[in-house]
């Protein structure tokens, strides 16, 4: 097996191989990750693609020694920069009247539909102390202390199960997105 240090030594003999292996290695679950952050599969995978580019620039690659952390924390870094600089400065001037044509649409659109089936799928799929804890905090609107009421748990565990099902959905979510893309 191909080991990241071999990547990385790979990088400064031979270039070309070198970056193959890391671009077949690393190109989707970077896009992936990047996904979490940026909600465009277009805009994640160009911002991937100018990490890569940017890496085949490099003369020193001594600087990649934990290529993992270091691919990632650049992902991560160039998504927040994208965001930071192309956030709207006032939210109130923004034109949301596209919303209620959204909600009358609904019924009639079967892609809608399937995205709702998708979501229910991705909760359907939660472990069942993460199912419950969401179903009753985010579906049914109950606070926290009452959910942790109705369950006989602590608010702590309401807290700590809710975290995880809603990472649990994300990770879920942006894989099937990038796989329908």
């Amino acid at each position: 097996m191909i080991t990241d240090q071999n990547i990385v030594h790979s990088l400064s003999t031979n270039k070309k191989v070198g970056f193959q292996t890391l671009f077949d290695r690393y190109y989707r679950p970077m896009c992936i990750y990047g996904a979490k952050y940026i909600h465009s599969v277009d805009v994640v995978e160009d911002i991937v693609q100018d990490l890569f580019v940017k890496i085949w620039d490099r003369d020193d690659y001594k600087v990649l020694e934990n290529l993992r952390a270091y691919l990632f924390t650049a992902v991560k870094n160039a998504c927040l920069s994208y965001i930071r600089k192309n956030k709207p400065e006032h939210l109130e001037d923004l034109d949301f009247s596209w919303e209620k044509d959204l909600y009358i649409q609904v019924d009639d659109d079967e892609e809608v539909k399937n995205k709702i089936e998708l979501v229910q799928a991705a909760i359907d799929r939660l472990p069942p102390a993460c199912a419950d804890v969401f179903n009753l905090v985010v579906l049914s609107g109950l606070k926290y202390q009452e959910a942790a009421d109705e369950l006989d748990i602590s608010i702590n565990t309401v807290k700590s199960q809710l975290k995880r099902a809603h990472r649990l959905l994300d990770e879920h979510l942006h894989l099937v997105i990038l796989l329908l893309c």
